[in-house]
């Protein structure tokens, strides 16, 4: 990447359906895959950029449910060529126990912050993840 000429501008956030891990019945695991995309006139498609990752699963009604970081090491391990392009690749667990719950529909939000002191980017809404019931 050339430095600031393909600076990320935008983040895309994708999410796969759960999967249950620890075989208790109740979806506790999910892919989630980040494209950063840098200005549409240098570039449509997306770019890695050193930073971190940061998300946020909420309830419906905006109660943070879990939180997951990813600092640069991490950041860079989750390189991935994929179809549209350079993107990243996590899978988040809910921490021990919140996977057991009533149904709902939870709302994922990711945000980046460049290596480079950069500004933080966020996602243009949030990606829905189904949890609980069995």
């Amino acid at each position: 990447m050339v430095p600031g000429r393909n600076a990320p501008q935008q983040l895309w956030l994708a999410v796969a359906s759960p999967t249950d891990s620890n075989s208790n019945g109740y979806a506790d695991t999910f892919q989630v895959i980040v494209y950063l995309f840098p200005d549409r006139e240098i570039s449509a498609i997306p770019v890695w950029a050193d930073g971190r990752f940061d998300f946020v699963l909420q309830s419906p009604d905006g109660e943070a449910i879990d939180r997951w970081v990813f600092g640069n090491v991490a950041t860079e391990r989750s390189r991935q060529r994929l179809a549209p392009g350079p993107g990243h690749s996590f899978f988040l667990r809910l921490s021990e126990g919140l996977d057991v719950r009533e149904p709902i529909v939870a709302s994922l939000r990711a945000s980046f912050t460049p290596a480079d002191d950069g500004p933080q980017l966020t996602g243009n809404g949030a990606a829905s993840v189904r949890l609980g019931g069995r």
